[in-house]
């Protein structure tokens, strides 16, 4: 009996389990089996498809978060508490009666969630005490403009005054003469000065209306006592006044009225506590 070695092993495989191939070569059991088994895995991997590219590397770090939050199920319903039920939208509790959600706008109604609506906003009007007060304009062009216009009209009889005085006889007379025929127009330029003043919003300005129209009383008061006086001291006929003394007593009468009517108005409005709260914080 000759021997059968195995070309792998090397070893007598006579009387064992071996195989013999078409060259005549022997091999054992064992060692066909296994050389079989590397020669079906290198037929099955050449068979197989290529593996598939590795994935993109994602710049993105937080796109595998997002992904995970995306996934992830949502929040359990809120539970209703006593004497509230739960939202059909979110669960979030409603008070009874209630038509929609506070929380996702779920519009029990409608059965569905409805979009906000935004009212456009009205323009806010400023309150009532912070908008400026209009009294110190009107006052302040009535001050100026009777101011103004007493200046036009004393003036030239300032001018006339001035001239026509006899500085040279007696100068005591002369200078009572000529202060009384600047005394209106001094008053009156003091009276432009005031509404000025409160025209700016000065304190300043109150104070020299105040100041004039207290002056202004006890000059109209003064001179119309004087000259009414002088006219009732006057010689009498048989018929009492005379005609012409009578008309300018009633000229006179209304002429007081009319300047004393400014200057009583000014210390009766800006003795009211309103208007002195006004004018309090002004600049002086």
């Amino acid at each position: 009996m000759s021997e059968k070695t195995c070309v792998l092993c090397g070893e007598d495989c006579s009387g064992k389990p071996r195989t013999k191939d078409a060259r005549g070569r022997y091999y054992c059991q064992p060692c066909y089996d296994e050389a079989k088994r590397q020669v079906d895995a290198r037929k099955a991997a050449a068979a197989a498809p290529p593996p598939p590219p590795p994935p993109p590397v994602d710049d993105d770090p937080f796109g595998m978060l997002d992904e995970v939050v995306g996934d992830a199920p949502p929040p359990p319903p809120i539970a209703p508490g006593l004497g509230q039920q739960g939202c059909p939208g979110c669960g979030a509790p409603m008070t009874p009666g209630a038509v929609v959600c506070i929380s996702c706008g779920y519009d029990v109604r409608k059965g569905e969630a409805v979009a906000p609506t935004v009212a456009a906003a009205k323009p806010s009007r400023a309150p009532k005490g912070d908008r400026p007060a209009v009294w110190p304009l009107v006052v302040g062009i009535l001050s100026l403009c009777l101011g103004g216009l007493g200046m036009i009209t004393y003036g030239p009889s300032l001018i006339v005054v001035v001239q026509s005085m006899p500085w040279s006889e007696n100068r005591l007379t002369s200078t009572i003469g000529l202060l009384a025929g600047a005394l209106p127009f001094l008053m009156s330029t003091w009276l432009t000065l005031g509404g000025f003043g409160v025209v700016r919003r000065r304190a300043r300005g109150v104070t020299h209306l105040r100041r004039w129209s207290i002056v202004m009383i006890a000059l109209a008061v003064l001179f119309g006592g004087c000259i009414t006086f002088a006219l009732i001291s006057a010689p009498r006929s048989a018929d009492g006044l005379p005609g012409a003394a009578a008309a300018l007593v009633a000229l006179l009468a209304i002429s007081a009225a009319i300047t004393l009517a400014w200057p009583i108005f000014l210390l009766i409005w800006l003795g009211r506590a309103k208007v002195q709260a006004s004018y309090h914080d002004w600049d002086y």
